[in-house]
């Protein structure tokens, strides 16, 4: 085997996508970039219209970005036309997208791609035909539809064959998946980890919090995390929230979120009638104040009808608070039914509201699923294990031409 020319020098990773929403996948890459040592110069490509929140993390990381006008948002279309024009902007933003990183490739760079659903098969084909190019998958590829796993099995036939591409898995189902549509490639296992230290580093009195974001602090906090969308269970946290307030006054529903919240969801909310035993808080100013608030919660949920592995999960067991989720996809790779967590069925607010009825009738059980939420998590999900994995597998992609 022939020594690459490149060993010695720095590395240079570029994190990159072309979608305008952001969460989980990023704080991945951020987890990442915070533990790379000096081998690594990690730089950012992404679009122009992120939050502003993103941005400032990466210049506190003292991280270099640069934003494209690439950016795609995907939506349900219904008609055939607006089909073709969601169709046509996709094809768009990834030329743009590929034309702008082939730029600042050079013998020693690396891609680093987050896979989202509706990435095109074309443009990872060809950034790894121009760099070694790694891609992490956090969910399996819809293929309820027979066209679309025989369509997938050939497009991961293809891409499998290319040596320039790897593949990372952000937990063990996603990565089951993968492999079984890969003919003769592995994925390797990259959890969506915790950074321990920045867990360790939240004030734990941070009361001033509860002012500010108008959260009453007499009272029990349920607390819930994520996009308010329909595959965050949202209509399903309130719906528990309705059931659980008819024998208990003592407690508050609180969903923290970066999304633009739209009239008719505004709407929908009042119809609960939950008044102000539910707060939704969208203007939260910094991931600081994101785990305070975490921090402050006396219940975790998380209602997902659709996941990969939820950092937010992770973050809030990492945090010793009882979590409560759903059995779907890879969450129960963290929460271990009534050792880590309690899992209820997605879409059963019914089961839901029992779960916390539970845990607030039972204060030994919330201490128990807290203590053990945090033995496993920090056993099993510390990112620093997790990028030494990352690390080599981008030095070992290196070493031969």
């Amino acid at each position: 085997m022939q020594t690459s020319k490149v060993e010695s020098q720095e590395i240079r990773v570029i994190y990159a996508w072309n979608y305008n929403a952001w969460g989980g996948v990023q704080i991945y890459f951020l987890s990442i970039v915070k533990n790379l040592d000096s081998r690594f110069k990690p730089h950012f490509i992404l679009p122009s219209v992120m939050d502003s929140q993103l941005f400032k993390m990466l210049t506190d990381l003292g991280v270099t970005y640069e934003e494209i006008g690439a950016e795609f948002s995907s939506g349900y279309m219904s008609g055939i036309w607006d089909k073709l024009l969601l169709h046509f902007k996709k094809l768009s933003s990834e030329y743009r997208f590929y034309s702008f990183l082939c730029r600042g490739i050079s013998a020693n760079t690396i891609l680093h791609i987050d896979f989202a659903p509706w990435q095109s098969f074309l443009l990872i084909y060809l950034l790894s035909s121009k760099a070694r190019v790694f891609i992490t998958l956090h969910n399996p590829v819809d293929t309820t539809q027979k066209w679309r796993k025989f369509l997938w099995r050939i497009k991961f036939y293809i891409l499998s064959r290319k040596k320039n591409l790897h593949f990372f898995a952000s937990n063990r189902l996603t990565k089951d998946w993968l492999e079984s549509y890969l003919s003769d490639k592995s994925a390797i296992l990259t959890y969506s980890g915790i950074n321990l230290d920045e867990i360790h580093a939240i004030d734990k009195t941070r009361d001033e919090l509860l002012h500010y974001y108008r959260i009453p602090s007499g009272k029990i906090k349920i607390l819930s995390v994520g996009q308010f969308i329909d595959r965050k269970g949202r209509w399903d946290f309130l719906e528990a929230a309705r059931i659980v307030l008819r024998s208990r006054k003592d407690v508050i529903f609180v969903w923290l979120t970066n999304s633009q919240i739209a009239r008719t969801d505004l709407e929908k909310i009042d119809q609960y009638g939950l008044g102000g035993n539910f707060i939704l808080v969208d203007n939260i100013k910094n991931r600081a104040d994101y785990l305070g608030l975490l921090n402050l919660a006396d219940i975790f949920v998380l209602p997902s009808h659709k996941e990969g592995l939820p950092i937010a999960i992770l973050e809030a067991m990492a945090l010793k608070k009882p979590v409560i989720s759903t059995t779907v996809d890879a969450i129960p790779e963290a929460i271990r039914q009534m050792q880590t967590g309690i899992l209820v069925e997605p879409k059963k607010p019914e089961e839901l509201a029992s779960a916390i009825l539970k845990l607030l009738d039972d204060a030994s059980l919330r201490n128990s699923l807290a203590e053990g939420a945090f033995r496993y998590v920090t056993q099993k999900f510390d990112m620093k294990s997790i990028c030494e994995i990352i690390m080599s597998s981008y030095e070992e992609s290196l070493k031969s031409e």
